[in-house]
């Protein structure tokens, strides 16, 4: 009997450690700016599709409503340099700092205000998943949520 109290407690504190352990971690990821790579180029806000290797229906439709409705709505902004769309593969060992970077649990659409080479601003569009089956809607959020995103950006 004692020896099973012995392994209940161990199991006890490994659990409490762990978890101690991930909530420092998840207030400092959210405490400081994203550990993304220094870009050179012009401020600008950066509009990314982060997917996997492995890409269900969902995803692929995800990817294709948002590039429409990037492409449809902000075509001067994305000629100017202002926006950029960018599609991103997490799986690939060289983008899995976005993971930690931008707190993702899935698939995602980010948008990134790049400053002096620095994300300054960052806003995940995770209303994405539920909207995916609802093309008009989906395309008018994407458009909503990148306008005032743009226009709160000093990119």
């Amino acid at each position: 009997m004692h020896g099973k109290r012995l392994v209940t407690a161990a199991l006890l504190v490994f659990v409490a450690a762990s978890l101690a352990y991930l909530g420092i971690d998840t207030i400092r990821s959210r405490s400081k700016a994203p550990a993304i790579a220094a870009e050179s180029g012009p401020d600008r806000v950066i509009a990314y599709y982060f997917h996997g290797t492995q890409r269900c229906r969902t995803c692929l439709t995800i990817e294709a409503y948002t590039d429409a409705a990037i492409h449809a709505g902000f075509g001067d902004e994305l000629a100017s340099g202002r926006l950029e769309w960018r599609v991103v593969n997490i799986d690939e060992p060289e983008n899995e700092h976005f993971v930690r970077d931008f707190g993702l649990t899935t698939r995602s659409v980010v948008l990134v205000e790049v400053r002096d080479g620095r994300p300054a601003a960052w806003r995940n569009l995770d209303q994405v998943w539920e909207l995916a089956s609802y093309e008009q809607e989906f395309t008018e959020y994407i458009q909503a949520q990148t306008r005032d995103f743009l226009d709160h950006a000093r990119a």
